[in-house]
């Protein structure tokens, strides 16, 4: 029979590793400074390199070779893959999404309005247990008495994108409306997720969306173009729903201002400090 001190001490080892950093195959040489233009910024290919690995592959070329990970390197494998399909494919854990299925809306809305469940209860555990295993969000931390997991949906662009090209599935025009409704009625009232402070959950939510429908068409068939800065005052008149949010004159006035002010954003995050009162310019 072991120990109760030896049991506890070989608990405690083979408990799961929840202080590593967030990618631990991440190569970065700050001898080599990174310069990228506006346009590269933006692309998939340059997104496709932030995130945890998904696995890692050696290609040879010469005497020799060059080590690839994340979603950057299924784009290398295949230029003509669609990784922000596989994004959404995996954000869905393979399955048709359904707006009524609290585990497919709160894996979609993770992604880019930053929610977080309430562990305080047994159904929410379990939410959070399947988040973790089948719809991307990631484990963080384990409590001393290993009752409580933390979990944690990290900023990864691809996956935002993916959370996008479902949000705005071009064979159900009405998903927004559905997976608020899912939302509101099964997560929030139920006490499932964190609401943050009085109005937080609701301008989050404004404010991507209305960044979302500011963005100009790729084409017939293509969606928006999630990645294109947008017009300041674009974003204002789409998050009052007109144009006529300030008079004839005032409008003069913000477009003197800001007529050549770009915002972009496809998903929101929680700092770890706050922004300071002052700005440092």
């Amino acid at each position: 029979m072991l120990s109760l001190r030896l049991r506890k001490e070989l608990q405690r080892l083979l408990e799961p590793y929840s202080a590593l950093d967030f990618d631990q195959n991440v190569i970065s040489d700050s001898r080599k400074p990174l310069i990228l233009t506006m346009g590269e910024l933006k692309s998939i290919s340059h997104l496709s390199k932030y995130g945890r690995p998904l696995y890692a592959v050696l290609v040879f070329y010469g005497e020799g070779y060059s080590f690839y990970v994340r979603w950057h390197a299924q784009l290398l494998a295949d230029e003509n893959f669609n990784v922000v399909d596989f994004a959404s494919l995996k954000l869905r854990n393979g399955l048709n999404f359904n707006p009524a299925n609290e585990d497919h809306v709160l894996a979609v809305l993770s992604q880019r309005l930053c929610i977080d469940p309430v562990l305080a209860s047994s159904e929410a555990i379990a939410l959070a247990d399947r988040s973790v295993a089948c719809h991307m969000r990631i484990l963080t931390g384990i409590s001393a008495d290993g009752r409580t997991f933390y979990t944690y949906s990290p900023s990864e662009p691809l996956l935002a994108l993916g959370a996008i090209k479902i949000l705005y599935d071009e064979s159900d025009t009405g998903l927004w409306a559905k997976i608020l409704d899912t939302f509101s009625h099964r997560l929030c009232s139920a006490g499932l997720v964190e609401k943050g402070l009085l109005g937080e959950l609701a301008s989050r939510t404004l404010f991507i969306i209305a960044r979302d429908f500011a963005a100009p068409y790729n084409g017939v068939g293509e969606g928006r173009d999630l990645l294109d800065p947008v017009l300041l005052l674009c974003l204002i008149d789409k998050l009052f729903g007109n144009t006529t949010w300030c008079s004839p004159k005032e409008r003069t006035s913000f477009e003197a201002a800001f007529g050549n002010t770009y915002v972009n954003y496809t998903h929101i995050i929680v700092t770890k400090d706050s922004l300071p009162d002052n700005p440092s310019r």
